[in-house]
């Protein structure tokens, strides 16, 4: 039920968050909260017996030139694609919502993907000066990159208008 109210939110284009809480006894919980998160994993106590508060879903504003600067650019024969750290569903439709994305557009398999999933389709990026996998060890200034499987991507960037989860080598 929880995962419907997300999507339902999600697909209205909105963010989610979710608040809870969980009662901890005395020393339980490490000694301080930094401690805790230095190491970026999430540790055992963090993981269950949380009592759920509510969800909620917030939304950002879309400024009203954007479908009007998108509409110039598609004029302008400029193919339009969004990257964002939003989940595929939230991204969709805020993309639909910005007329980056056509709901005929939309029903392609490969018109939303998230970056982790379209990195491991074309089989990452190499370097082009010398042959390694990018990142290397190359100099900045000598680093060309290319992608892997130049197949795959030829087929896949016709149709990918959004690519959501992005993270920086995406």
């Amino acid at each position: 039920n929880l995962e419907n109210v997300i999507a339902e939110y999600a697909d209205a284009s909105l963010r989610t968050i979710c608040f809870g809480y969980k009662d901890l006894k005395p020393g339980e919980g490490g000694p301080t909260h930094e401690d805790m998160h230095k190491d970026g994993v999430i540790h055992e106590i963090e993981a269950t017996g949380f009592t759920l508060i509510c969800i909620l879903g917030i939304r950002d504003i879309i400024r009203p030139e954007v479908e009007g600067a998108v509409e110039k650019c598609r004029l302008a024969g400029i193919t339009v694609r969004m990257v964002t750290g939003d989940n595929g569903i939230t991204a969709k439709a805020i993309a639909k919502e910005c007329k980056i994305l056509t709901e005929k557009q939309a029903e392609h398999p490969y018109a939303c993907l998230e970056g982790p999933v379209f990195y491991d389709m074309i089989q990452g990026l190499i370097c082009k000066t010398c042959k390694q996998d990018s990142p290397c060890n190359c100099e900045p200034k000598d680093v060309k990159e290319a992608v892997k499987n130049l197949k795959v991507f030829k087929e896949v960037y016709k149709h990918l208008r959004v690519l959501a989860r992005s993270r920086p080598e995406d």
